[in-house]
């Protein structure tokens, strides 16, 4: 009787695992709670000032802070999504009809919703969130005169394809290459976590992202990704 035994050291895997996860619980919950302080501050003071040019600062100071902490949050709610143990399939239908909930409740600038009548199968339930992380971003990038359409169809070699098109002012280039290339550098570096995100899901997902041109000007955004 014998046998054959393959042996990994995963030793590193799992301290890395281990840092990764206590870096990035220190990181949120310290950077949350500094920047509610900091944001306190600047409000008490604009509160209290009396000279313009001083509470444009500070509402630039605020709106900045906002920010901060919405990526924060964003990262709290994706890191859930990309250490599932197990992602659920969801038919393609009811992610339609989640798109068409999700972005009313975005507000601002209009978003439409089509889909082929044909679409009887399902996708990994990540690509509805990955997909409505594209139209956030869109509607962020464009003004209120802008549009933002999203296309579900069938492509012609049986992919689901999720199609978000804006009429804003395009994608960065920057941007652009950086998703393409898959890194970042400190010269080279998208500008937030949003289309990482998007990216990282839609590879759990089994698909691919394509960036393109909208005519006459804006940004149009392929995801596909199998049907199951």
């Amino acid at each position: 009787i014998g046998y054959v035994a393959i042996q990994n050291d995963v030793t590193d895997s799992l301290l890395d695992e281990q840092r990764v996860g206590v870096l990035n619980r220190l990181l949120r919950h310290n950077l949350r709670n500094g920047l509610n302080i900091v944001q306190g501050h600047v409000e008490y003071v604009a509160d209290r000032t009396t000279d313009d040019d001083t509470r444009r600062a500070l509402r630039t100071a605020s709106e900045r802070c906002d920010r901060l902490l919405a990526e924060s949050e964003k990262a709290r709610r994706f890191q859930g999504l990309l250490n599932a143990e197990r992602y659920t399939d969801r038919p393609v239908a009811e992610v339609v009809d989640h798109l068409h909930a999700g972005t009313r409740r975005l507000g601002g600038t209009a978003v439409e919703v089509t889909a082929d009548s044909n679409l009887e199968w399902s996708v990994l339930s990540v690509v509805e969130q990955a997909v409505l992380e594209l139209v956030e971003n869109a509607i962020q990038h464009t003004d209120e005169d802008a549009s933002v359409c999203v296309e579900v169809r069938l492509t012609d070699e049986d992919d689901v394809a999720f199609v978000v098109s804006d009429t804003g002012p395009g994608l960065p280039p920057m941007e652009r290459r950086v998703l393409e290339g898959g890194s970042e550098t400190p010269l080279e570096h998208s500008q937030g976590l949003g289309l990482w995100l998007t990216h990282w899901l839609v590879q759990i997902a089994g698909g691919s992202i394509d960036f393109g041109d909208n005519d006459p000007g804006g940004t149009v955004i392929s995801v596909r990704v199998p049907r199951l």
